[in-house]
């Protein structure tokens, strides 16, 4: 099949997925990205192949030297600028990205470079802004300072609150950023994409730039561009995602908009520019920051992003926090980005959880969280942090106890549960100024043969949950041995488990559960099987 057909292809492979995302949605056209999924219907990316290649990634294949063609570039002379005690240097650049509909797209940006950088080769990085931002001569300088020869550049265009963005090509709208036609390029993140992998090449050709070590760095939209560039490229040195995050389409601030949208664009879309369909891609060290209350990316969605990326990402998440970020997560960035791009630090020795384990009490009342931190960075101190479900997302209260040490080495600290739903991650604080968080697990909450149980499921569940079918298997009166390894999925709603009082047998290694409050919800028949961990409930079963 030629090249130019696979993304209409992998959007095709998308569109039944997508219709019943639009269908079934329960966000309002405010784009609540707060609010808890809809129970009961299965998360489309568990169910996605990954399918042809996106846009982005044919387009660099049919003209691989798209990245490497001469930037034209114009840099006119600046002064110095000081930045964290450091004076650095700081010129304004403008240079050739790519052509749109036969104008070329002229990127501004702000190039600084550190104190030393006659001396010997300095990294590279580039920084991106969000949206409704631009390039800026004291972020530029920010990154001199910390070594890096730094570009922060205009992403492409103007658009709302951009209106002094000196780059020319598509403004930065919600219509351009989930544009598909008439031609895919339309798409605004084909553009910002572009901006940043020429960047990159910005850098490596200026001279006192070691182009071995160049790095992206983005923030909100800027941070989701940041995740596709990085797919696309794999001579880059690391990449940095604060916020952003894929599987945009139910579970972001737009989902307004996308509901408006013909179900064909908005498969069309997530098919050739969702950040997650690009993440997995990335071959460089990648670092993903967020507040667990963003209302722009929803936590879950940005988990499952870093699933997606692989799972070994470096991700710190911070209580509390909407889209904004503390001393403590901006300090990590950095520390990072000296640690693993400036000073070549490999990544193996970089603080690492190598276990984390959790035991319920005698009551389930309450957990015991044990983290191990491995690499040669040592883990001192932390906190665990958790909540209560009920509230969406960007509304949760979290709390927080102190991690205490134990004469293992191991992190450990007790936390209360609430019956229904809770939710648990811990933060390491390591010896070199690094955090890294766990990924967030989950107690839910259910009534089992009279009897209130609280399980244990190591990730943010999407609609449908999976219960430990040994441990349930014994509370049900069920021989766990004879189960087996199968598990058995619950659905709750509105953060309160349905009481699950079954009559339970197994047949042939496979366990039938009635549950007659489900049936009547979803019209299917009262006998439920649970057959394997790739299965998720979904309409109709």
């Amino acid at each position: 099949m030629h090249r130019h057909v696979w993304p209409y292809v992998a959007a095709a492979l998308a569109l039944g997925a997508v219709a019943g995302w639009i269908a079934r949605s329960s966000m309002s056209q405010n784009g609540d990205a707060s609010a808890d999924p809809t129970p009961g219907v299965a998360m489309v990316e568990e169910l996605e192949p990954e399918g042809p290649p996106p846009a982005l990634v044919s387009l660099l294949e049919e003209d691989p030297e798209l990245l490497t063609r001469p930037l034209e570039a114009d840099i006119v002379k600046g002064g110095t600028q000081r930045a964290e005690g450091k004076s650095v240097r700081v010129d304004r650049v403008t240079f050739t990205s790519h052509v749109h509909r036969g104008e070329p797209v002229r990127i501004f940006g702000y190039y600084a470079r550190p104190q030393n950088a006659d001396e010997g080769k300095a990294p590279g990085l580039v920084m991106l802004h969000g949206g409704g931002g631009r390039g800026t001569s004291a972020r530029a300088a920010r990154g001199a300072a910390n070594g890096f020869a730094s570009i922060s550049i205009d992403l492409p265009g103007r658009g709302e609150g951009r209106e002094q963005c000196r780059s020319t090509g598509p403004d930065m709208t919600v219509e351009n950023l989930f544009a598909t036609g008439p031609e895919l390029s339309d798409c605004y993140l084909h553009h910002a994409a572009l901006a940043a992998l020429r960047s990159a090449e910005f850098l490596r050709q200026q001279p006192g730039v070691d182009g071995d070590r160049v790095a992206l760095y983005g923030v909100s939209w800027g941070g989701a561009t940041s995740l596709i560039a990085g797919g696309l490229d794999e001579r880059l040195a690391g990449v940095v995602d604060l916020f952003g995050s894929g599987h945009i389409p139910g579970g972001s601030i737009w989902d307004g908009y996308l509901q408006s949208l013909d179900v064909d664009q908005v498969a069309t879309w997530e098919a050739n520019f969702d950040p997650a369909r690009y993440a997995r891609r990335i071959a460089a060290p990648l670092l993903m920051v967020t507040g667990t209350n963003d209302g722009c990316y929803s936590l879950p969605r940005f988990l499952r992003t870093r699933e997606t990326a692989g799972g070994d990402a470096h991700m710190l998440l911070r209580p509390d926090l909407n889209h904004r970020i503390d001393i403590a997560a901006d300090r990590m960035i950095w520390a990072w980005l000296r640690a693993v791009v400036r000073d070549g630090i490999p990544v193996g020795d970089l603080p690492r959880f190598t276990g984390v384990r959790v035991t319920l009490s005698a009551s389930r009342k309450s957990a015991t969280v044990s983290l191990a931190v491995g690499g040669k960075f040592e883990a001192t101190n932390g906190t665990l942090a958790y909540c209560a479900g009920g509230a969406g997302w960007a509304k949760k209260d979290w709390s927080e106890v102190e991690l205490r040490r134990t004469r293992s080495g191991r992190l450990e600290a007790e936390i209360p549960l609430a019956d229904t739903r809770a939710y648990v991650f811990g933060t390491a604080r390591c010896a070199n100024g690094m955090r890294i968080s766990t990924p967030v697990h989950t107690f839910v909450g259910a009534t089992v043969n009279g009897q209130r149980r609280l399980y244990h499921v190591p990730y943010v569940p999407p609609w449908s949950i999976e219960l430990p079918l040994r441990e349930l298997a014994v509370d049900l009166g069920l021989d766990g041995d004879e189960v087996g390894a199968r598990g058995l999925a619950i659905v709750d709603k509105a953060d309160v488990a349905w009481s699950l009082q079954p009559r339970a047998r197994v047949i042939e290694g496979k366990l039938y559960v009635a549950h007659a409050e489900v049936a009547e919800l979803t019209g299917a028949e009262s006998a439920w099987l649970w057959d394997g961990p790739a299965y998720r409930m979904n309409e109709g079963h």
